[in-house]
C-alpha cells in the first residue's frame, strides 16, 4: 500500500527514531521531502555549503531521479529514495586524492548494506550485479528483476576527493511507472517478499547498515567490503559479458573485481579491468575476445 503524505512523513520519523541508537551520523541530520527533483542534487548542494557527514535527504517521490550515465530512475510514491553525504577525506585509512577509488568502494559498500537491510526486514535473498544494481530472482524462476539501484557521485577540488553523495532508490511497495520493456524487469520488495514491508522498518535497517559499512571503510576494511560484495554477487565470476572498448565490442567472462572495485573480465589471453560503461550480461557463455 502506498502511504499518503501524512502517513509517509510519520513513517520516516518512526524509522529515523528507531535507527538513531545504532545509525550514528546517518540519523543526526535527516530531511524528509514530499517531492523533490533529485535527492542526490539536494545533498550535493548541502555538501558544498559545509554539511556534515551523514547528512541525509529522503523523498516520497522524485521528478528527476537518475541512475548511472544519466539514465532516468522512475521515482513515484511507493519507493524509498534516499541520499546521504560521505566525506572520505576524513577517513585516514582510505586514499582520498583526486584518483581515489572512494566512489567505487562506497558503491560496493552500499550494495552490501542494501542487501543486508533487505534480509533484515524481509528474509528476502537478493543478488548484487556490478556495478550498482540490487537484483531479485523471483520464485517463478524468471531471470533477474531489479529491486534497487545505487548512484555514488564524488566531488573533488582537483587534489582531494572531498565528498561522495550516495543515492539509493529502492522499489518498496510499488514498481515505478516506466516503459513496458523496463517495467517487466523490475520488482518491488513487497512482491519479492510475498508480504508488505513497512517504510519505517526498511529505513531503520538501511540507516543502521549504512553506518556499519561506512565505519568499515573508514577503518580500512576495504578487503572485507569487497569480500562481502563478491559473496552476494555470483555473476561477478564465470558470467559471459559484452562491453564496448575503443569502438569495438569485446566479449569475455567475469573474473571478480579488483582492489578499486572495477570488474575483472577474462579474455583469451589476459584479464582486463572494466571501470564503467554499459556491460551486457549474457545468459550463455560466448567466445572470449
Amino acid at each position: 500500500m502506498t502511504l499518503d503524505p501524512a502517513g509517509w512523513l510519520a513513517a520516516v520519523r518512526e524509522g529515523v527514531a528507531a535507527a538513531a541508537p545504532r545509525a550514528g551520523v546517518f540519523a543526526d541530520a535527516v530531511t524528509a521531502l514530499l517531492d523533490t527533483g533529485s535527492t542526490n542534487d539536494d545533498v550535493a548542494r548541502l555538501a558544498w555549503s559545509g554539511a556534515p557527514e551523514g547528512t541525509t535527504v529522503i523523498a516520497r517521490l522524485q521528478s528527476a531521479g537518475r541512475g548511472r550515465r544519466g539514465a532516468t530512475w522512475h521515482s513515484p510514491a511507493g519507493g524509498l529514495y534516499l541520499s546521504s553525504l560521505l566525506r572520505p577525506d576524513c577517513w585516514p585509512s582510505l586514499q582520498s586524492d583526486a584518483t581515489s577509488p572512494a566512489s567505487s568502494l562506497i558503491t560496493l559498500m552500499a550494495g552490501v548494506a542494501v542487501a543486508q537491510a533487505v534480509r533484515d526486514v524481509s528474509l528476502t535473498a537478493v543478488e548484487l550485479k556490478w556495478p550498482n544494481d540490487v537484483m531479485v530472482r523471483p520464485r517463478s524462476g524468471e531471470g533477474w528483476r531489479k529491486l534497487a539501484g545505487i548512484l555514488a557521485e564524488g566531488a573533488s577540488d582537483g587534489q582531494t576527493m572531498r565528498s561522495v553523495v550516495l543515492g539509493i532508490g529502492l522499489n518498496l511497495t510499488a514498481v515505478p511507472e516506466a516503459p513496458g520493456d523496463v517495467r517487466v524487469r523490475m520488482i518491488s520488495l513487497s512482491e519479492a517478499a510475498g508480504m508488505p514491508v513497512s517504510l519505517a522498518d526498511m529505513l531503520r535497517a538501511l540507516l543502521v547498515r549504512l553506518r556499519a559499512g561506512r565505519d568499515a571503510l573508514a577503518d580500512g576494511a576495504e578487503a572485507m567490503i569487497r569480500a562481502q560484495w563478491l559473496a552476494l554477487a555470483p555473476s561477478a565470476n564465470g558470467t559471459s559479458v559484452d562491453w564496448e572498448q575503443d569502438g569495438r565490442v569485446r566479449h569475455g567472462v567475469t573474473s571478480g573485481i579488483d582492489q578499486r572495485g572495477a570488474l575483472q573480465v577474462r579474455l583469451a589471453d589476459a584479464i582486463v579491468a572494466v571501470h564503467g560503461g554499459a556491460v551486457r550480461w549474457q545468459p550463455d557463455a560466448q567466445e572470449v575476445s
